[in-house]
């Protein structure tokens, strides 16, 4: 190759790398460059700030029958780099001072948000809160507890429920609160009770929409189950003597009996198998006759006499 065009080729190489060396550099330099001014541009975002509102005291007699929101969305604007580090977490709750009763509006304002220099707020959602009072009442009613189901069968609720506390102070608008005559419990069922003490902790029903109890929510329930006693009257039962061999005269000849116990056994008791009887085995009955007990038979197990009336019968010798 002649030696011009050695030159030639050497010349347009070192060209070459110069220009590929200023672009790679012009490259990177327009990268750092956007970066800069991308970092040190303004940026928008929407950031949830929580609430907490500080309410009027008891002596007011005021209540505030608003639904107050949990949360704010408050939109901030300033440097990127500033807003982009800002979150839910960095931000401090705004704090609602509600204690002013004469207020029907509360408005947000921009300098209640903790925020970093150079980023402000650029728009607060919701930026106002209505406000509705009520006047605010306390009253302590009697506390009842509402049983559902019924006791397992040969079982029953023995007595008068226990309740501990027997009272609850409930606070709210004077319009709720005046209303109530009782608070109750959430129900018991009875029907999955053995027989026994039942001792439980049970919550009383929510309150209404604006109030609440001023102590717990729940109380000492305590419920008597024990086996059930019915009770059924057989009328002018015929009363029949044995154990002697001589004719005989009742007087009463029938009596009225009185029987108690499970309730399923007293339905199904046949009233033609309970005969009261005198034993005449030890007792003789002369012409002036003489007193008898009455004792009955033909009652099953689940099943007693309470009473027979008269308990004994006057048996003489018949003519």
């Amino acid at each position: 190759m002649a030696r011009g065009q050695v030159s030639a080729v050497g010349a347009f190489g070192r060209a070459l790398k110069e220009y590929l060396g200023l672009s790679v550099f012009a490259v990177l330099a327009a990268v750092l460059l956007f970066s800069v001014v991308h970092g040190a541009g303004d940026a928008q975002r929407s950031v949830l700030v929580d609430v907490v509102a500080l309410l009027p005291a008891p002596g007011t007699h005021k209540i505030l029958l608003t639904t107050l929101p949990d949360q704010v969305r408050v939109t901030v604007r300033g440097r990127r780099t500033l807003v982009q580090s800002l979150g839910h977490e960095s931000l401090a709750p705004v704090q609602l001072d509600l204690r002013d009763t004469s207020k029907l509006f509360y408005v947000f304002d921009a300098s209640e948000f903790d925020l970093p220099a150079g980023v402000h707020v650029a728009q607060i959602a919701p930026a106002t809160i209505p406000l509705e009072w009520a006047e605010r009442a306390e009253r302590r009613l009697p506390i009842s507890v509402p049983m559902i189901g019924h006791p397992r069968d040969g079982l029953a609720v023995r007595g008068s429920v226990h309740v501990e506390p027997a009272f609850v102070d409930i606070v709210g608008p004077a319009a709720e609160v005046s209303a109530l005559t009782e608070v109750q419990t959430q129900p018991i069922d009875v029907s999955t009770f053995d027989a026994g003490t039942q001792e439980l902790r049970q919550p009383l029903e929510a309150p209404p929409e604006h109030a609440r109890y001023a102590s717990s929510a729940s109380v000492r329930v305590v419920i008597e189950v024990a086996p059930a006693v019915a009770r059924r009257t057989l009328r002018h039962v015929a009363v029949s003597a044995v154990g002697g061999t001589a004719r005989v005269d009742l007087r009463p000849a029938r009596v009225d009996v009185e029987l108690s116990g499970v309730p399923s056994a007293l339905d199904a008791l046949d009233e033609d198998a309970v005969v009261p009887i005198v034993d005449l085995t030890a007792a003789a009955a002369g012409p002036n006759g003489v007193l008898v007990p009455v004792v009955l038979t033909g009652l099953p197990d689940s099943v007693e006499a309470t009473s027979v009336t008269p308990a004994s019968v006057l048996v003489t010798a018949s003519r």
